[in-house]
């Protein structure tokens, strides 16, 4: 629909829609929409004018590139199914200790897309301060790092400087790197 939702799947369906009314969606539900080889969850909007008929979906841009679709594409519609690893978040929120495959099958959700703002606000909340021993932040950690591409640097050791609360830009940091990596250290770097 040309709508731009920065990070936001949304789907818009007319509010008198069959699918609507059969279903009895509402403004701001949340819905699993698919094609035969992708598949997002969206929240709706419901749009009560006449730029959709009733039997259209309108997606925002970012969930129409998530679904690899074009104009005239037929998508299947579903309530959004429950989410498992949401018992894991609710035993986090309730101070019960998580394993890996706990926060493997969080990760995996919110990669996925499958996690609200509310469930990973609920999310972060509750693994703030001091409710993780060592065990779980290691385990968080490795959850995430599988989840996304790694990279591999062959070499025994790879160097890191990394500043917790410095300014951007600051003149340490090209001065660091530069030592290190004189001395034929890898020090993989990126700029702010």
């Amino acid at each position: 629909m040309g709508i731009f939702t920065q990070n936001a799947n949304v789907a818009f369906l007319k509010n008198n829609s069959e699918v609507c009314i059969s279903e009895g969606y509402e403004a701001l539900a949340r819905i699993r929409v698919s094609t035969k080889t992708h598949s997002i969850v969206a929240c709706i909007n419901v749009v009560i004018s006449n730029i959709l008929l009733t039997n259209q979906i309108g997606l925002s841009d970012t969930a129409a590139k998530k679904l690899h679709i074009s104009e005239g594409d037929m998508l299947q519609v579903l309530h959004l199914e429950t989410i498992e690893s949401l018992n894991h978040l609710r035993a986090q929120i309730y101070n019960h200790k998580l394993d890996y495959i706990a926060y493997q099958d969080i990760i995996t959700d919110v990669v996925k897309g499958d996690y609200s703002n509310i469930h990973l606000s609920a999310f972060i909340t509750a693994c703030v301060g001091d409710r993780m021993d060592i065990d779980e932040i290691a385990d968080l950690t490795k959850a995430m790092i599988t989840s996304g591409v790694q990279l591999k640097w062959h070499t025994d050791m790879v160097m890191d400087k990394h500043c917790l609360s410095g300014l951007p830009g600051n003149r340490t940091t090209p001065i660091i790197v530069s030592i290190i990596a004189a001395f034929g250290l890898t020090m993989p770097k990126t700029s702010s």
